[in-house]
């Protein structure tokens, strides 16, 4: 009768063995697995659990330190998740699972209060869920900074050329607006004489606009789009995630001109032929 895997911390006899598990697991070289855990800073033993059997390393688990940045003031002792893998000929027995329970122990022994990482979701609702884990939702969220205003610029000169295909009536209008916005430069919107315009506002720039509006770009795109009606910008103004000037009082010459204006910024449909 065999006796019971043990599971302990890394020790320096350790490393042939386990480089031997993360080249076959993963395809590490020697040079790559210190680099990302030898000479890490501020690394630790404690960081790098192993499951051994009669003398022999058969599964491991592994965190990296970091600290986490909670507020300007206060940054707490965090890991992420590293590298878990078992020898292929002790897959199956949970081996994987004892020694991520045992990597958690220590790092909470370690004053490590938060452990975050990567996996798929099938290995993550497998391992991680058990161990008490969040699984959080496996998407990816993009932020975009607009440097200029050129596509929006080149959008309203393409719409002036369709203009009179579109049959959109926009002269006798007159209105500006100024947008200073988080995530795009200030520029402004004009519309004077039948012809809109945008203008990107420098410090020589004598723009004089009836409506301006600042706060965050995200929540106007979906206005801006044609996609949330005037309702949804007053609730943008009265919840002051848009704070505006001059809105109340050129208030019904913006719903007048909305409808067209949407019409006039709106993409050209493309139409096949029956």
């Amino acid at each position: 009768m065999t006796a019971p895997q043990t599971t302990r911390i890394f020790r320096e006899s350790d490393e042939r063995q386990l480089l031997n598990i993360m080249k076959e697991a993963f395809g590490f070289s020697e040079e790559f697995w210190r680099w990302k855990h030898r000479l890490y800073p501020n690394f630790t033993p404690a960081s790098i659990t192993v499951a051994e059997k009669d003398g022999r390393i058969i599964g491991t688990s592994s965190w990296i330190p970091r600290g986490l940045k909670i507020s300007s003031t206060l940054t707490i002792k965090s890991a992420l998740g590293g590298d878990t893998a078992v020898d292929p000929r002790f897959r199956g027995q949970g081996i994987g699972s004892v020694v991520m329970d045992f990597f958690y122990k220590e790092a909470l022994n370690n004053g490590i209060i938060v452990v975050s990482g990567f996996a798929t979701p099938e290995v993550a609702r497998k391992f991680y869920g058990p161990l008490g884990s969040i699984l959080m939702k496996d998407s990816t969220t993009t932020y975009v900074k607009l440097m200029n205003s050129h596509q929006l610029r080149d959008r309203i000169y393409q719409a002036g050329e369709e203009r009179s295909k579109q049959e959109v009536d926009l002269d006798g209008h007159n209105l500006a607006i100024k947008f200073t916005m988080i995530g795009a430069p200030p520029f402004l919107i004009s519309l004077a004489n039948g012809k809109i315009d945008l203008e990107e506002i420098t410090e020589t720039s004598t723009a004089k606009p009836n409506i301006a509006m600042s706060g965050e770009l995200r929540v106007l795109i979906p206005f801006l789009k044609g996609e949330k009606g005037t309702w949804s910008l007053i609730g943008l103004v009265l919840t002051r995630k848009i704070r505006t000037k001059g809105l109340l009082r050129n208030a019904i010459r913006l719903i007048r001109l909305r409808k067209q204006l949407r019409a006039f910024l709106a993409p050209k449909e493309n139409k096949s032929r029956k």
